[in-house]
């Protein structure tokens, strides 16, 4: 499928911007603002691009990542 090859390296790349966005602000408590502008960006063109949020109740603790299907686009997997 050529049409999802050139999805997948649109994602990266649109990816690999907000990475060295990283270098320039801050990224603690920025995960957020950080992914649903990532998220937003990449929908454009690739409709897979899904915000994560992963919330852990006690201790209190949030954090916003963006994957396509399988594949974190702005964090490490961990």
């Amino acid at each position: 499928h050529p049409a999802a090859v050139a999805d997948a390296r649109r994602a990266s790349r649109v990816a690999a911007s907000f990475a060295e966005l990283r270098l320039v602000l801050r990224s603690l408590d920025r995960c957020l603002p950080l992914s649903i502008a990532l998220t937003r960006a990449s929908r454009h063109f690739d409709p897979d691009v899904r915000l994560v949020l992963g919330v852990q109740c006690n201790p209190f603790a949030a954090h916003a990542w963006v994957q396509r299907r399988s594949t974190v686009l702005n964090d490490r997997l961990d």
